[in-house]
């Protein structure tokens, strides 16, 4: 936090530092802001976490699997490419 003090200001070797306890007072302030936040803003309820039915997540699932494969495999032939090249290139 000094750092980022002697950033906004400036500072330079010899000039003057910050007083003692100064950090406690950003920290004071910055909490105080939180609550103030907190007590201003009407925030309304979040909305319910999605549920799904068995089909519906072993669909998800199923596409998460189908997906990583799909990775794999283009992963693979790169690997492949790689090595054929290197292989027609000892040629």
């Amino acid at each position: 936090m000094l750092f980022m003090f002697r950033q906004v200001f400036e500072f330079y070797p010899g000039s003057e530092e910050p007083e003692e306890g100064w950090l406690g007072e950003v920290a004071y302030n910055a909490v105080e802001f939180g609550r103030y936040l907190e007590q201003a803003v009407d925030v309304s309820e979040l909305p319910p976490i999605p549920t799904w039915s068995e089909s519906k997540q072993r669909s998800r699932e199923a596409l998460k699997k189908l997906g990583r494969v799909h990775i794999r495999a283009s992963t693979m032939k790169a690997k492949y490419k790689k090595v054929r090249k290197m292989i027609s290139s000892l040629s």
